[in-house]
């Protein structure tokens, strides 16, 4: 079976979607006799620096042009529908991969996956509602009601798809975490703390206007 993985980034700037969609990839690729697998994605300032992490799994990292907010990119059309897959999955919402997606399949009528990586949230639709509102319009509406499936990593991201609306099958398969090895070393900031204080661990989203590389999931919005 060949499939194809679509995606915005394939580097770091994804922020957590580098990681899920690149530890996809290598599961799959590792099924080699039976699965073959190609990932397109747009390529940025660290594309060159982090395709080694895709440890042997094809990257098509191709070139946009004008806005980067768009991520219009005309290789992507074209090397899809040379690629011919009979399975494509997009990962991420909002941008020129949905319209790729839709314009490749149109004649195969292949299927295709779509992964919205919480893009779909209450909270995330209303951060720039309007530019969304406008590319739902345009083709994300279609894009999203045309897929095969719609996979979410939670409970809560798949009420979200309902709540948008999408009346698609939709399947709930969280991703799988890779835990690093305890080599017993105290974290960095430890001698700054007081001898046995308590530590209160908050994750949460980076407040800086534009994604930074390290913390943020990549998006125009």
């Amino acid at each position: 079976m060949k499939a194809c993985m679509v995606t915005a980034s394939v580097s770091q700037r994804a922020g957590g979607m580098f990681d899920g969609v690149r530890r996809l990839a290598q599961a799959l690729a590792a099924h080699g006799d039976r699965m073959s697998v190609r990932v397109f994605g747009l390529r940025d300032g660290d594309t060159d620096r982090d395709l080694p992490s895709w440890d042997g799994v094809p990257v098509c990292p191709g070139r946009v042009a004008g806005p980067r907010a768009f991520g219009y990119c005309p290789e992507f059309l074209k090397a899809l529908r040379e690629e011919t897959p009979d399975l494509l999955h997009v990962h991420g919402l909002w941008i020129y991969p949905s319209v790729a997606c839709l314009r490749s399949t149109a004649k195969t009528q292949r299927p295709y996956i779509v992964s919205p990586h919480g893009m779909l949230d209450p909270w995330t639709l209303r951060k720039s509602a309007w530019k969304k509102k406008l590319a739902a319009w345009l083709y994300e509406n279609r894009h999203l009601r045309g897929a095969a499936c719609l996979h979410a990593v939670s409970a809560a991201e798949a009420e979200a798809v309902r709540g948008y609306g999408l009346r698609n099958p939709v399947c709930v398969i969280p991703y799988g975490v890779d835990l690093p090895g305890d080599d017993g070393a105290a974290p960095p900031w430890a001698n700054r703390m007081p001898e046995n204080a308590q530590v209160l661990l908050y994750l949460g989203a980076c407040t800086r206007r534009r994604a930074c590389r390290t913390c943020c999931a990549a998006g125009p919005w």
